[in-house]
């Protein structure tokens, strides 16, 4: 229940922005991802993760299956939608990434992104799996 409203909250925080301030919108935006993975039963393994190749938004657990999400959100749909908002580079990097994780747990992992999408008083979110690139 306390996930739950405290999801509600960030959701009012996104929609409350006046005007678009990408390090304060992402935060909001990677906070908002956890309380949903969260609610969806997803452990939380780290968040920032930081290596010498790329950084993890998120690295989850549920069922055994371990996930590393790349967290994307767009306001207003200026610069297009969030899921169209990574690049070939930032795939690849997810993919080593994954590949990380599943060397060190010996288990499966897998990039995923979280997009969230602002537009007016409405936000949409969706949790893709990063296949492949265009």
């Amino acid at each position: 229940m306390l996930l739950l409203r405290l999801k509600r909250f960030l959701l009012k925080r996104l929609l409350a922005l006046p005007e678009p301030n990408g390090r304060r919108t992402g935060r909001l935006g990677e906070l908002f991802a956890l309380m949903t993975l969260r609610l969806e039963g997803y452990r939380i393994l780290e968040t920032n993760r930081h290596l010498f190749f790329a950084e993890a938004d998120i690295v989850a657990e549920r069922n055994g299956e371990i996930v590393v999400v790349e967290v994307k959100v767009r306001r207003g749909g200026v610069y297009g939608d969030a899921r169209d908002s990574l690049s070939a580079k930032k795939i690849e990097r997810l993919r080593k990434l994954a590949l990380f994780w599943s060397e060190g747990e010996q288990r499966n992992a897998r990039p995923l992104l979280f997009a969230i999408d602002v537009k007016g008083s409405k936000v949409c979110y969706s949790i893709l799996e990063v296949l492949e690139y265009g």
